[in-house]
């Protein structure tokens, strides 16, 4: 069996601080990336001159890097985001897997090579998994309070999960992007960001994955347009109902059209009343 190629995406905004070491651990991988995408966001530092650096290095040893600026006019956040993360998989073409990365955190060095392996194992398209943070709590699971028995769960009981909860953290995530763009949903819908919309994009095929293995060291930097940010996870009962905003009714109708091509046995907990039930 050919071994999988193995592609990155990195997007980058203003990232001179805390780049380098990002990229370092990208190329101390014990598995090398055979391509790497760079999507820069209209840096006005010195991300560009570290990147052309990087760039010089690791072209030595095999890896291809791709750098293109963005092309997203999104002035939301969220959105601007996963447009990038998806300009930055779609020039990729070719790979069977691909690990997102921000431009602030590190990778623990194992991190293709046990990623690679669980997508090997199954028909995965999104592998969710955990990553030591600093300061408490200590991991990103802790941070969203992912259950320790999901891992286990059978597909309707994860799909019920994710819809309501978040699970994936873009930075410690591998996706298989043919799988995805074949989706015809790959392009996450304005107000989403891209983990979220393709962790639950997967899990609505039944392909998602979550592993409580580390795979980076999430660094909290000042200015995250996200970070660790939960919305209305831990809000229950009368409170989340109150918390409604007329921008929910657009993201239930993006999840509703997602049961078109789900799974047929998932397909039940895409319906209107189900969903309603389900977020609110």
């Amino acid at each position: 069996m050919s071994r999988p190629l193995i592609g990155v995406v990195v997007v980058t905004h203003n990232s001179a601080p805390w780049l380098p070491e990002t990229l370092e651990s990208i190329s101390q991988q014990t598995h090398l990336p055979d391509r790497v995408a760079i999507v820069d966001d209209h840096s006005t530092d010195a991300t560009g001159d570290l990147v052309d650096q990087w760039v010089a290095s690791v072209q030595q040893v095999g890896i291809s890097v791709k750098w293109a600026a963005s092309t997203s006019v999104e002035e939301e956040p969220r959105t601007r985001i996963a447009r990038n993360f998806a300009q930055g998989v779609g020039t990729l073409s070719g790979m069977d897997f691909v690990a997102l990365a921000d431009h602030d955190d590190v990778w623990l060095p194992r991190r293709l090579e046990v990623q690679t392996a669980l997508m090997s194992e199954q028909r995965l398209s999104y592998l969710a998994s955990d990553g030591i943070t600093e300061g408490d709590p200590g991991t990103l699971f802790e941070a969203f309070d992912v259950p320790v028995s999901c891992e286990g769960w059978e597909s309707r009981a994860l799909l019920r999960h994710v819809l309501r909860h978040s699970v994936a953290t873009g930075s410690a995530s591998m996706i298989r992007p043919e799988e995805l763009l074949r989706s015809g949903s790959f392009v996450p819908p304005r107000g989403w960001l891209h983990d979220r919309w393709w962790s639950i994009l997967a899990a609505t095929r039944g392909t998602l994955r979550i592993s409580r293995e580390p795979v980076i060291q999430y660094r909290i930097s000042p200015g995250q347009s996200v970070g660790l940010d939960r919305g209305r996870q831990r809000t229950k009962g009368f409170g989340r109902f109150r918390s409604v905003k007329a921008s929910d009714v657009g993201r239930l109708s993006a999840l509703h059209d997602l049961k078109k091509q789900a799974a047929p046995e998932l397909q039940g907990e895409l319906t209107w009343g189900r969903l309603l039930k389900t977020l609110l």
